[in-house]
């Protein structure tokens, strides 16, 4: 089992992320922001672990099913 911590968002946020969710493939606003942290923090360390290409798709397809892109 992974283990977890938790992290305060504003409330703001945290009802914008939720109201994009529905028709998506995030199941929760927390497997949404673990989802944008990871891929905030690989951009970051470009030379560190990269995606697949299959990984890279999937980020850009929910990406567009929220709206960002």
């Amino acid at each position: 089992m992974v283990r977890t911590k938790s992290v305060e968002v504003p409330e703001a946020l945290y009802r914008a992320i939720e109201g994009k969710l529905q028709g998506s493939s995030f199941l929760s606003v927390s497997e949404f922001v673990t989802y944008a942290a990871r891929k905030f923090l690989s951009e970051l360390n470009p030379g560190g672990e990269s995606l697949s290409e299959e990984e890279k798709e999937d980020i850009i397809q929910r990406l567009k099913v929220l709206g960002y892109i």
